[in-house]
């Protein structure tokens, strides 16, 4: 899952696409107009199988931030998209994933909060700075990698989520 709109995350997301792994970019927008966008990526998710890794993102270009932006609210815009991949995750490990690697400083703690994670062991390091942790939660336990925008090489959204099955 990605709400990061760094500059690295974007390549990530571009490499993750290269390879032509499954992913589906949410509609920030559509969400706040009033579709169910929170319900659409479960189903889509569901229809991908579990073989492959997916990627599911809300990151966008700096023009297309803009855009959202302007009809949002500079401040609101990323608060649509941490509440939005928030409840979206909880749904995902409703649905028995258990595994999540999570884009975004911000969108990271959006995440956390609604998976109610009080507390991770950390593990190895997938990229410097950037371990997979674990954490136990109501909904079961979860590996979870947590990075901010700009950490890890262009590759680690796929080598991340292959190297590791």
């Amino acid at each position: 899952m990605a709400g990061s709109r760094s500059a690295r995350t974007l390549e990530q997301i571009a490499r993750f696409h290269a390879a032509g792994l499954p992913s589906l970019r949410l509609d920030v927008l559509a969400a706040t107009a009033g579709r169910d966008v929170t319900g659409e990526a479960p189903a889509w998710y569901d229809a991908q199988g579990c073989d492959l890794p997916v990627l599911i993102y809300a990151s966008a270009s700096p023009e297309e931030l803009a855009s959202v932006q302007a009809q949002l609210g500079v401040a609101e815009a990323p608060q649509h998209v941490e509440e939005l991949l928030g409840a979206l995750a909880s749904h995902l490990v409703g649905r028995s994933v258990r595994r999540l690697l999570v884009a975004g400083g911000e969108t990271s703690g959006a995440v956390t909060t609604a998976l109610g994670v009080r507390a991770v062991l950390v593990g190895e390091e997938a990229a410097p700075g950037v371990p997979w942790t674990y954490a136990a939660t109501e909904k079961g336990d979860l590996a979870l990698m947590l990075r901010s925008g700009n950490f890890g090489a262009p590759d680690l959204f796929t080598r991340a989520l292959t190297e590791s099955r």
